[in-house]
Parts: structure tokens; C-alpha cells; sequence
């Protein structure tokens, strides 16, 4: 067995705080970890998608928008939710 400093042992003990994010309340969806489930993404329908963005809108599609998201993304989100269900609302405004 390999001997660490204490230094080193109390470090690799410490709460990783990436793995903190990705640790979330029960029926609560986190997009913190940037971890979506590989079958969610259709590949070729994404790079279609990504292709037409690109060519058809301005830079401000590379720029952080705004916290709360776009508000017209965060109702048609919320309708396709109503329509095909879903225990918890979401808040549009």
C-alpha cells in the first residue's frame, strides 16, 4: 500500500463539489451536471438542429443568455409537460 501525506488523505476526504451538484431533492430535474442521459439525445436529429442554428442565427447563440432562461423555451417546455404529464408545475414567469 502506497503511504499519502495526511495533507493528501484529508484532501481526497473533502466533499467534491461538482459531485455536491449532481446530488439533488427527489423528483427535482438538475441540469447542474451537465450530465443528460446519453439515449435522451438523439444524435443526427441534434446535428441537424445545430446545424440549422448555426446558419440561420447570429452570434448571441454562442453567448450565455439569461439566468432565467427564454421565456418563449421555458412555456412551450411547460405545455409539452402538461400535454404529456408530469407531477410537478412549472413555473413560467
Amino acid at each position: 500500500m502506497v503511504k499519502i501525506s495526511n495533507k493528501a488523505e484529508q484532501t481526497l476526504k473533502q466533499v467534491n463539489p461538482v459531485n455536491e451538484l449532481l446530488n439533488v431533492t427527489e423528483g427535482v430535474i438538475s441540469f447542474a451536471g451537465g450530465l443528460p442521459s446519453s439515449e435522451l439525445v438523439n444524435h443526427h436529429n441534434y446535428v441537424e438542429i445545430l446545424n440549422r442554428a448555426c446558419l440561420d442565427a447570429n452570434q448571441s447563440i454562442f453567448q450565455y443568455g439569461q439566468i432565467e432562461g427564454d421565456r418563449e423555451l421555458r412555456e412551450l417546455i411547460s405545455e409539452w409537460v402538461g400535454r404529456y404529464g408530469s407531477t410537478r408545475a412549472i413555473r413560467r414567469s
